[in-house]
């Protein structure tokens, strides 16, 4: 996973222009593939290139009172589309460069690469949705494995009709998927609390990733990314916003380090949480990027709406 060293040095004369990606080291071997197909990546980026990140991460108090006085709650700062909290004008050219690459086709292209062999194999518990013929679109729940209650009914007489489907899982590079990036903060804890329990992403998302910039200041516990998976005997849900922890087990706790990418592929049963932080008035920092699918609302891939004092999450 590390670079050559002729390469870091280039990097740091200046001789290379490329800033370093947050895949630049990782390949298709590095790939967790159960529960669901997700991979960690330590020191993701160079050094040097990450400080610059560093130093030029928006402050807190460029956020509102309100929003800077929340309890442990997400704040999306700056974004390549849909809604964040500042203008691209608050934010630096270095950030929105960064953003502006990971939102990128290519950078959507190279994600889909990287779990190709695995993305045929996770297609029933990744979205889909009938984009025709209208009628049977109209009946088909793309939250339910069955197709929903209506579907399943008039299933053995739907082949009567061509169905189009939105994506093809079989053949991972004629996805259409819409990457998006965007620069956060969790707000510092007052209370001890978990920013986010146990829950699965917007089923519109095929992939999230999540680059965590913490400050040196930060001595706080807690605060980590847990991944789960469903206890035996209890009843899966299929893109559940809010899961009990009592229905879940934990397979795997990702501390929450400078210069870390945790990167997975967002199936339904793709559980993933916070665990409670410790009180801290320092908040913590991370970029998020995700790819999406066309059925995504706009407030994710519509028109980037930085500056509208909307990036707040409720909880």
């Amino acid at each position: 996973m590390i670079e050559s060293e002729a390469k870091e040095q280039g990097r740091r004369a200046g001789v290379l222009s490329e800033p370093p990606r947050l895949l630049d080291r990782v390949t298709p071997n590095h790939v967790t593939p159960a529960p669901f197909p997700y991979l960690i990546v330590p020191n993701a980026l160079d050094a040097d290139y990450y400080r610059e990140l560093e130093a030029a991460l928006p402050t807190i108090d460029m956020l509102s009172d309100n929003d800077r006085h929340c309890n442990n709650r997400r704040v999306d700062l700056i974004s390549s589309s849909g809604r964040a909290e500042l203008s691209i004008e608050q934010s630096s050219n270095v950030w929105q460069e960064f953003l502006a690459f990971h939102a990128s086709q290519a950078y959507v292209n190279q994600v889909i690469s990287l779990f190709a062999d695995h993305v045929p194999q996770c297609s029933s518990r990744l979205y889909q949705e009938i984009v025709e013929p209208p009628w049977k679109r109209s009946i088909y729940d793309g939250r339910e494995a069955s197709g929903g209650q209506k579907y399943s009914m008039l299933k053995p007489i739907l082949s009567l009709g061509k169905t189009k489907w939105m994506n093809n899982f079989s053949q991972p590079n004629t996805l259409e998927v819409t990457g998006r990036a965007t620069l956060a903060l969790n707000t510092p804890v007052r209370e001890q609390t978990s920013v986010r329990g146990p829950h699965v992403d917007s089923r519109h998302k095929f992939y999230v990733g999540l680059f965590y910039l913490r400050h040196p200041a930060d001595r706080s516990s807690g605060g980590d990314l847990v991944l789960y998976r469903w206890k035996a005997g209890k009843s899966k849900q299929r893109w559940a916003a809010n899961i009990k922890d009592d229905d879940v087990e934990i397979i795997e706790v990702i501390p929450y380090r400078p210069n870390s990418y945790v990167l997975f592929l967002n199936t339904s049963d793709a559980i993933h949480g916070v665990s409670v932080r410790s009180i801290s008035n320092v908040p913590r920092y991370l970029c998020v990027t995700s790819g999406w699918f066309a059925s995504a609302p706009a407030r994710a891939i519509g028109e980037a709406m930085n500056g509208e004092g909307i990036g707040i999450y409720a909880k």
